[in-house]
């Protein structure tokens, strides 16, 4: 409950404390989420060493996700000195209990092999079980050569995601801050509490743009009935680069320019730890008040021309164009059978790929993606007559608040009182407006 802000406050610090307490009386899902809260760093240091510590003692009591996670350490010498026959037996016992990602690594690891050996049928029957647990479930009849292919676009997929993905190392140098604009109401609701409350989220019917989500299939000329529903789509949180004096912006995403610019620290945005490590053995343990989902990870929103399409940006993203017709011509090569399996691979893909005709908006994205089913009622928080959502209590650091140029002058007092509350540097728009 504290970990999500579930019926109280947000706070990693007491959900650490109850987890703590539950691990030490031998709670597998509590050592799982201890495990994952030092490999995030959510409330602790960010420490790979206790995060094994508490994973392998999940993984003694029958957690079957914390099997996986303990194999991907091993695979990976996270907090371990690297071990590939142990990684190997924990992926296998945890796909044995049924684990997607587990099944995922465990055909990864006999597709690549060791000392030349490759086990091309093992590999094949571990793919056909994790899309089977995650994609929906795969004709008997499916070509089993044809799986591998599979696996390759979610490499492809993966590939593109980290260039797109903003992080330590990639952050520009101008771009310490980003510009999350917002209703007067969403502002009162962040700032109100004693401590700040989470981002809003959106799913795909609180975006304004009819095209939202499908740019990237059409660009990719695949047929819409293969486009995955709406519930399917990751949860995303909208900022823009550059100062907040934008009018533009102000009309369409701050209740008509009455609402708030809250200008970001683009470094509290980012994951404490690898995006590679998040999306792929790294999950939540289900079934407990951790959310059974890949944290946020910040991205920028690739633009593509309405009318070339794949043929029309040249510099840096010319070259993941280049990447997207790579990944078209993959699918292509699918065949019929499994391009409804590709389209549902790349649905985190398609929602940071949107027409140039917004290019103005410089939009960056929080994105955090769960497969269908993993997300509940017990782990949303509905706001009151819409479909958005509040989750992901990251430590945000608000630098300044800019208010919009129709704010009145009662409401900016308001503002300024919240603002103040929480410390953070306040200021009225520079636009004139009559």
């Amino acid at each position: 409950m504290y970990a999500q802000g579930d019926g109280v406050e947000q706070s990693y610090e007491e959900a650490l404390k109850w987890y703590k307490e539950s691990a030490d009386n031998d709670n597998a899902s509590a050592q799982f989420n201890l495990g994952a809260m030092y490999q995030q760093g959510y409330g602790v240091d960010q420490s790979y060493e206790e995060s094994f510590k508490w994973y392998k003692k999940s993984a003694d009591n029958g957690s079957a996700q914390a099997k996986c996670n303990l194999g991907f350490m091993y695979e990976k010498g996270l907090g371990v000195k690297e071990n590939y026959d142990r990684a190997l037996n924990l992926y296998e016992e945890s796909a044995n209990s049924g684990n997607m990602y587990a099944n995922f690594h465990l055909g990864l690891m006999y597709e690549k092999g060791r000392d030349g050996k490759k086990d091309y049928e093992s590999a094949i029957a571990c793919y056909r079980a994790s899309f089977n647990l995650g994609l929906g479930q795969l004709p008997q009849e499916l070509n089993p050569k044809k799986l591998p292919d599979l696996v390759k676009i979610v490499e492809k997929t993966h590939d593109i995601l980290q260039d797109l993905e903003i992080n330590k190392n990639t952050l520009p140098e101008l771009n310490r801050t980003v510009t999350h604009f917002t209703s007067f109401g969403v502002y009162e609701k962040i700032l109100s509490s004693e401590k700040i409350q989470p981002l809003r989220m959106s799913n795909i019917d609180g975006c304004n743009d009819p095209d939202e989500g499908k740019v990237l299939f059409k660009v990719l000329q695949g047929d819409e009935k293969y486009i995955p529903p709406i519930d399917s789509y990751p949860l995303i949180t909208s900022f823009c680069q550059g100062t907040p004096e934008n009018l533009p912006m102000w009309n369409m995403y701050a209740d008509g320019a009455k609402g708030v610019a809250m200008i970001i620290d683009t470094n509290s945005l980012i994951p404490k730890t690898e995006s590679k490590m998040a999306t792929t053995a790294l999950q939540i343990e289900k079934n407990t008040n951790t959310q059974n989902a890949t944290p946020a990870r910040l991205f920028r929103v690739l633009y593509i021309n309405r009318e070339n399409g794949l043929e029309g940006t040249t510099g840096e993203d010319g070259e993941i164009l280049k990447k997207l017709l790579n990944l078209k011509n993959a699918i292509d090569e699918l065949g019929e059978e499994l391009r409804e399996y590709a389209y549902k691979i790349l649905i985190e893909l398609a929602h940071i790929v949107k027409y140039d005709d917004y290019r103005y908006e410089q939009e960056w994205r929080l994105v955090r993606f769960a497969f269908k089913g993993d997300i509940t009622n017990k782990t949303l928080k509905p706001c009151p007559n819409s479909q958005r959502v509040y989750m992901d209590a990251q430590t945000i650091h608000y630098q300044e608040i800019t208010t919009a140029p129709k704010m009145k002058n009662e409401q900016y007092r308001y503002a300024k009182y919240l603002a103040d509350k929480h410390n953070i540097k306040i200021n009225p728009s520079k636009i004139s407006f009559r």
